[in-house]
């Protein structure tokens, strides 16, 4: 009875343990995903500052610094 006691109160142990590691794991993702979606944001704004200061720079001068930056990234 001592025996089945003690492992019960192991396994009621473990499970609260369990149950605090996935609400960190939980938390951990949460922020991650707010971070990706914060970065797609920020991506997006930059693209499309990037397409509009190339609509004005000459066609020769832009796939120079195109092919620049592909070779030095």
């Amino acid at each position: 009875m001592e025996r089945r006691e003690a492992a019960q109160e192991r396994v009621t142990e473990l499970t609260e343990r369990v149950s605090a590691v996935q609400a960190k794991v939980d938390d951990a993702t949460a922020r991650r995903d707010a971070a990706l979606t914060e970065l797609d944001a920020e991506i997006a704004t930059v693209t499309k500052d990037r397409q509009v200061v190339a609509e004005v720079i000459p066609a020769d001068l832009l796939k120079l610094y195109d092919k620049l930056r592909a070779q030095q990234g």
